[in-house]
């Protein structure tokens, strides 16, 4: 048993680095595929739409939807508002119905999970979309997203996209110096107390 002397590594292949090769059309397939999603998903919230009056029409309705007692409806609602609010700018919608939208946002605190997370979002788009101009409409989705933000209890994602939308609404909507106290004081939290 005696010891071997031999260099271990010195078998083994030398390290050239990373394989380099060049693009294949099996690469493209998985980006075709995504894009193709997208505009799948897309031409199913807006369908083949002429003009912007059919974009307000289909966006009313998911709006209808979104307020729905039907909690697989209402998510489907809100998931084409999302989609549509993302790849259209219609402040006109958002001004005209702002009242509606933010009622709808007001009930994330007792939703579940997925629910709420989207309507975290939704409240985000808005400010986007809106500006200012819902700065009178926001303080109570705000509130909402501050407490889930806390809530250690609270799934990470939907804590993410609390913090995420408040970041956007103090930036976009917010007036009120307390608010952005409020929500930075959450922010700070939410970040401290990480899991």
């Amino acid at each position: 048993m005696g010891k071997n002397n031999r260099n271990k590594n010195k078998d083994k292949d030398p390290y050239t680095g990373p394989v380099k090769s060049g693009r294949e059309d099996s690469d493209s397939d998985e980006s075709e595929a995504s894009a193709f999603t997208y505009n799948e998903d897309m031409s199913s919230v807006m369908g083949d739409v002429e003009n912007m009056d059919d974009v307000y029409d289909q966006l009313v309705d998911n709006l209808d939807r979104a307020q729905e007692k039907n909690t697989t409806t209402r998510i489907g609602g809100l998931n084409r508002i999302i989609l549509a609010l993302r790849a259209k700018y219609v402040p006109e919608f958002v001004n005209r119905n702002k009242e509606t939208l933010m009622s709808v946002c007001t009930r994330m605190a007792n939703k579940t999970e997925t629910e709420a997370n989207l309507l975290a979002t939704l409240v985000g788009l808005i400010a986007v979309q809106a500006g200012e101009d819902i700065s009178d409409h926001i303080s109570e989705p705000m509130s909402q997203m501050r407490t889930i933000l806390m809530d250690e209890s609270r799934c990470v994602s939907l804590r993410t996209t609390c913090a995420n939308s408040l970041a956007i609404v103090t930036r976009i909507a917010c007036n009120e110096d307390e608010e952005v106290s409020a929500n930075a004081k959450a922010c700070r939290f939410g970040w401290a107390n990480k899991k």
